[in-house]
Formats: C-alpha cells, sequence, structure tokens
C-alpha cells in the first residue's frame, strides 16, 4: 500500500502516510506501555554514528585555525569529519584537506580513542608477525581509557584448532576476554570498531551471502557488521581458501597495509598522543 501510494501520488501523500503510521505506533506503544522500538523487535544499537561538516572557507584562514578546529570536533567525540572542498583549486584544496589530516592524526588510532568497545580478532597474520604481546599492550592502554576490550576467536583461525588462544595465553591476555564465535558475533552489531589483525577468510561475508562462493555456509565472524572494521595485512592477496574478501571494500572498512607487529606498535604511538 505504501510504496503504491508513493508512486501514483507522490511524496506529499507518502509523507502523510509515514506520519499515520508513526503515530500508530506510538498509541500502540502507549496502549501496550512498551518502547516502540521493543515492539519492532528490539534495539539493535543503542548509539547511531554521526559525521561533522565543517573546514568552512575563511578568509584569513591560517593553517592553526584548521587544526584548532579538528581539535574542537575531536573532543566533541565525533571520529569522522566531512571537509568543505571544491572552492579552491585541486592542488589547494588537496593541500588544505593534508594539513587538517595532519592535525587529526592516525585514523586507526583516532577510531580506537573513541570507540567505546573494540573487538579484536586475531588471525593468522599476527602469528606470522608474533604481534600478540604488541596487541595485550595496545589493549591494556584503551582499557585504562575505559575503553571495552575483548577478543573474538574463530575455531580455525591460524594454521591448527587453538591457534590463536594459545598465542594470546603466550601474551598473558585474561581468558575471559576471549570469546567464541557463538558468543562474540551477537556483540559485533554493538561494536564500535572490530580490529582485524591477520584473519583473511574466517571475516569473509561471502559465506553468509554469496551462494556461489567456496565457502559459503562456513560459520564466520561478523565482524562486518560492527559499526567501523580495521583490517591490518600486508597487502591485497587473498586467505587460504583462495578468494576474494568483499569485506575490504565495504564502507565501513578500512585497511591499514604492512607487518601487524609494526602497524600495532605505530597505532600504539599514535594513541599515546592523542
Amino acid at each position: 500500500m505504501v510504496r503504491g501510494t508513493f508512486w501514483s501520488t507522490g511524496q506529499v501523500v507518502m509523507s502523510a502516510v509515514a506520519g499515520i503510521d508513526i503515530a500508530l505506533w506510538d498509541l500502540k506503544g502507549k496502549a501496550t506501555g512498551r518502547p516502540v522500538y521493543a515492539l519492532l523487535g528490539g534495539a539493535l544499537r543503542s548509539r547511531v554514528p554521526a559525521y561533522v561538516t565543517g573546514f568552512y572557507y575563511r578568509e584569513g584562514e591560517r593553517p592553526d585555525d584548521l587544526a584548532r578546529e579538528a581539535a574542537m570536533y575531536l573532543e566533541q567525540g565525533y571520529r569522522t569529519l566531512k571537509v568543505k572542498v571544491g572552492g579552491l583549486t585541486p592542488e589547494a584544496d588537496a593541500e588544505r584537506v593534508g594539513r587538517i589530516r595532519k592535525a587529526v592524526g592516525n585514523d586507526v588510532a583516532i577510531m580506537l580513542a573513541y570507540a567505546r568497545r573494540v573487538v579484536v580478532v586475531p588471525g593468522y597474520g599476527l602469528a606470522v608477525a608474533q604481534a600478540q604481546h604488541d596487541v595485550r599492550a595496545l589493549a591494556d592502554l584503551l582499557e585504562e581509557r575505559g575503553i571495552d576490550v575483548t577478543y573474538a576467536i574463530h575455531p580455525v583461525a591460524g594454521r591448527m584448532p587453538g591457534h590463536m588462544n594459545v598465542l594470546l595465553a603466550e601474551a598473558n591476555v585474561p581468558y575471559p576476554q576471549l570469546k567464541e564465535m557463538e558468543e562474540a558475533n551477537p556483540e559485533f552489531p554493538r561494536t564500535d570498531v572490530a580490529l582485524v589483525i591477520g584473519a583473511n577468510d574466517v571475516t569473509n561475508p561471502a559465506a553468509r551471502s554469496e551462494p556461489g562462493s567456496p565457502i559459503y555456509g562456513m560459520p564466520i565472524l561478523d565482524v562486518d557488521r560492527a559499526t567501523s572494521v580495521v583490517v591490518l595485512k600486508r597487502g591485497m592477496s587473498p586467505g587460504f581458501a583462495g578468494i576474494d574478501n568483499p569485506l575490504f571494500y565495504m564502507d565501513n572498512a578500512a585497511l591499514l597495509f604492512g607487518d601487524a607487529k609494526a602497524s600495532v606498535t605505530d597505532v600504539l604511538g599514535e594513541l599515546k598522543s592523542l
């Protein structure tokens, strides 16, 4: 009915239908004594991601002005900044954006610094780089800042069952922080940052959504359902299954290339400066 109304009579009637729909849900909620989100199946998130638009052109603008504006937004809790461009030459705009990025700092460090919940997803790349102690140091710093940190463990991550558990135990990661796949997956929609370190096939959403994929039906860690995903890997080469991972191209995913140990160390250093 709603779709037919929209296409046959336009947006005005559609808006009226939407208003009536909202009012009916509100009346039902009041009649039953339940919030509307509960009637619709329950809350998915307690917070909604937002970005701030700023950095408008000003006469007499100085580099320090951009840095101060960026710092103000970060203090307000924003992790994504939208910069005004198009009013200068491409070269001048690129230089201006570069100054803002320098003032903002490492994207990954900022995402972690302003998160409330972070889930670390270790994989074979972590084992190769022997980065478990560095990851523990990063987690400790986040926890000191009041950020909840857990580890999502896929049963076949690495080269043998229990490989990740052994590595993290070497770094004295508290056992209660290790979450098996069945326990970890329901938490991803409420996770601010999923930090994937050297894991590939076990995070590939094609296993869930592409019937033609060789790994279709394989249980995976649903990292793509987190607000933001940061993937640390050496390059774009496929995992053990030899197939591409659509996760790497999603809008909420960022890639940080390089050795896992070096990358974690760099992020840790940037985080300390924030």
